[in-house]
């Protein structure tokens, strides 16, 4: 989770912890080089080497399984296997409870400005659930801890180039009033801000799970390969154009199609997803949102954390 300014990933996490095995041939040589020496005498009895780490899911803070509470253990394996949508819901719940306990609440979920009559919660769906990936040469590897990385990883590893979208990418997005008079959200348009070759490597293919039935968001499907580069194409052409016909059927099938202009009261939230894809290239985007406040309007761009989405075809 993170916020838009508006943002959308946590960069700062570290890959996977090291491998036991190497830990435990770094712990070997060292013995190797300390029998190489001759022994004192009358030493004490040596101690006892340090434990091996034991190998685990990459959080190498995590206590055993029998030191956690089971309760918190429930709560983590319950999380985990929420749809992003109802992780959005969630998240959007908990802030506005938060924004009326205390002042830090609110300041979680504002933007820029606290003076902002909207702020945006911006979520990229990284989940292997909801994600396929071009794994990069050199990181055919990942294909093994995909499933049990931490959600925190994606990130680091999409930045680092290890990983990329396959496809499709989905965002969703959560809009909060967030002053004295209700806000009416505009517009949502697109921009297609790069376009190349797709990415070559090995591709891994996610799947679903964690959420049945329909979700309760609104969408809009987006099919980046047949937008102009670097322009911003508004809401009402993608839900007319005959080149997103086949985005539009997507959609629906997904969900209700985003309906705009929308009216935000104070403290109200409305939820949304928007899914970016292409069959021909390697393609970053961003969203932007124009809403108005009864005086005037206002832009905000979505994106992550300040860099394009990006989504690549996967080569054949």
């Amino acid at each position: 989770m993170a916020e838009s300014g508006t943002r959308s990933a946590d960069d700062d996490t570290s890959d996977a912890a090291p491998d036991t095995d190497e830990e435990t041939s770094a712990t070997r040589g060292a013995d190797d080089g300390a029998a190489g020496s001759a022994p004192e005498p009358a030493a004490d009895p040596p101690a006892d080497p340090p434990a091996a780490p034991s190998p685990g899911d990459g959080d190498r803070s995590n206590p055993a399984p029998g030191d956690r509470p089971s309760a918190l253990r429930a709560l983590r394996q319950w999380h985990s296997g929420l749809g992003t949508s109802n992780r959005l819901a969630l998240y959007g719940l908990v802030c506005a409870v938060l924004a009326y306990v205390t002042p830090i609440g609110q300041a979680v979920y504002d933007r820029v400005s606290p003076e902002s009559a909207m702020a945006f919660l911006v979520e990229q769906a990284d989940s292997p659930c909801f994600a396929d990936y071009i794994l990069t040469p050199g990181n055919e590897r990942l294909r093994g801890v995909m499933w049990s990385a931490d959600q925190r990883q994606f990130p680091r590893w999409q930045k680092e180039g290890k990983a990329v979208h396959a496809n499709r990418l989905q965002v969703g997005v959560n809009a909060r009033g967030n002053g004295e008079k209700a806000v009416a959200i505009r517009d949502i348009s697109i921009s297609v801000v790069s376009r190349g070759k797709p990415v070559r490597g090995a591709y891994f293919e996610g799947g679903k799970c964690g959420a049945d039935g329909r979700d309760l968001p609104e969408y809009l499907v987006v099919d980046l390969d047949t937008l102009p580069l670097k322009q911003d194409v508004p809401v009402t052409y993608l839900q007319h154009s005959e080149l997103q016909k086949d985005a539009r059927k997507t959609a629906k099938a997904l969900g209700d199609p985003i309906t705009l202009p929308h009216d935000i009261t104070q403290d109200g939230v409305y939820s949304f997803f928007l899914t970016g894809r292409t069959k021909r290239f390697d393609c970053e985007w961003v969203a932007t949102i124009t809403w108005w406040d009864g005086e005037k309007e206002h832009k905000d761009r979505i994106d992550n954390d300040g860099r394009p989405f990006r989504v690549s075809a996967s080569a054949t």
